[in-house]
């Protein structure tokens, strides 16, 4: 039952490539949008700003690229039955895809962490170099997203079956430990930053704050 379950999910993927073309199409347009808004801005570009622009940029190519990819090999697919993945193209869509994933995960920890810093620290977060900071975030992001993206594709896999031998499998179950580290650390990375601004928050709003209140009051 669960491999027939699995298996009506997959055919189900396989046949709506029209409209993953769509989807695409729709990202496309609206994160075009969003950049062209930003940068019509004529005043100086706040940090925030700088990291949606980044994070637009990556849901145009996650749209752009595996998404696009994936729906067009589907057509040719369901056109030509002589036709399927291969090693190449297969590993390009699963990198970029996990990539892109990553970078996108990345990027949206990166801006929770600058709009607490800007919101509860606002002053020193004047003082500080905050657009420097968000355009080293970014480089980091994506160095790190590039390697644990591609180091699976050049050997870090299981070689008994690898995830390209029979179409082109990118579910987590199916495409090894190396795959599996990097969808982990998408899930992690977010989820971690999250809690971390919000546990910092409550600390600062419910302990810190009142204890300083506390303190003023006894000096007075």
């Amino acid at each position: 039952m669960a491999r027939g379950g699995a298996r009506a999910e997959e055919a189900s993927l396989h046949s709506n490539a029209l409209s993953w073309l769509a989807c695409g199409l729709l990202a496309l347009l609206a994160n075009a949008w969003i950049i062209l808004s930003i940068s019509a801005k004529q005043q100086k570009h706040k940090p925030l700003e700088l990291l949606l622009c980044f994070l637009a940029g990556t849901h145009i190519l996650m749209a752009a690229v595996p998404l696009t990819t994936f729906a067009v090999v589907q057509l040719r697919r369901q056109a030509s039955s002589d036709y399927d993945w291969n090693e190449s193209i297969c590993k390009v869509f699963v990198s970029t895809y996990y990539t892109l994933a990553l970078a996108t995960c990345f990027t949206v920890a990166s801006l929770s962490y600058h709009r607490m810093w800007m919101v509860r620290w606002p002053v020193n977060y004047r003082l500080s170099n905050a657009k420097k900071q968000a355009l080293h975030a970014v480089v980091g992001i994506w160095m790190v997203s590039f390697i644990l993206s591609t180091l699976p594709s050049i050997g870090w896999h299981n070689n008994g079956e690898r995830y390209y031998a029979r179409g082109c499998q990118f579910i987590v179950s199916k495409i090894g430990l190396g795959f599996g580290v990097c969808f982990s650390l998408l899930l992690l990375g977010g989820i971690v930053m999250g809690l971390v601004c919000v546990a910092i928050t409550f600390y600062q709003t419910l302990w810190a704050r009142p204890r300083r209140a506390r303190q003023a009051r006894r000096v007075g």
